[in-house]
């Protein structure tokens, strides 16, 4: 389930007794997790994407909007992102996602899981946030060489954009041990 949380001071907070967002969908299973939202400023509407499936990891990506953050209504497309089977590198789940909105374009980082213990972390754009397409060279963030920190999986993707450079923060994975790690990309 998806809470709401609210704080005057961003230290101490105050959260609603029920959750606001609930697998209610076929395709939800048991569960949803990974919340990402945006404020739409002209349709003064909030947007969530969000992953919903199993219990271990999530299994595709939905989405739904809000005006208030409380009550939300779902896409009737969802789940508006799912794995393609022909990838190898998400041939099991697609979850994680961060969306940012940037010149026009959403901009979703997301997780590929090739299976529960191999992750890849890919890139896909969308103009309306509901029908996305892949970045042709995904992977774009792949684990390191036999041996490194990050061999297993990388996941958790948390971009930024600063002038002309991206930030990924991301989480490396290797024999049960999790270190987050960042990576720069110049425009």
């Amino acid at each position: 389930v998806i809470g709401y949380a609210w704080s005057r001071d961003g230290i101490f907070w105050e959260r609603l007794e029920e959750p606001v967002v609930v697998p209610d969908c076929t395709w939800e299973k048991r569960s949803l997790m990974c919340p990402t939202i945006l404020w739409d400023q002209k349709k003064e509407i909030y947007k969530l994407w969000y992953c919903g499936g199993g219990w271990f990891e999530p299994d595709a990506i939905g989405y739904a909007e809000s005006k208030d953050g409380i009550v939300w209504e779902k896409c009737g497309k969802n789940p508006v992102f799912t794995p393609d089977k022909k990838n190898l590198w998400e041939r099991a789940h697609v979850a994680g996602c961060q969306v940012i909105q940037m010149d026009g374009w959403y901009y979703m980082f997301y997780i590929g899981y090739e299976d529960l213990f191999k992750a890849r972390i890919c890139l896909a754009r969308s103009e309306d946030g509901i029908c996305w397409e892949r970045h042709p060279n995904n992977p774009i963030i792949t684990g390191g060489q036999f041996g490194a920190w990050d061999v297993e999986a990388v996941c958790r993707p948390a971009a930024v954009h600063l002038k002309n450079k991206w930030i990924c923060y991301y989480t490396g994975c290797a024999r049960k041990n999790h270190r987050i790690g960042a990576l720069i990309h110049e425009e």
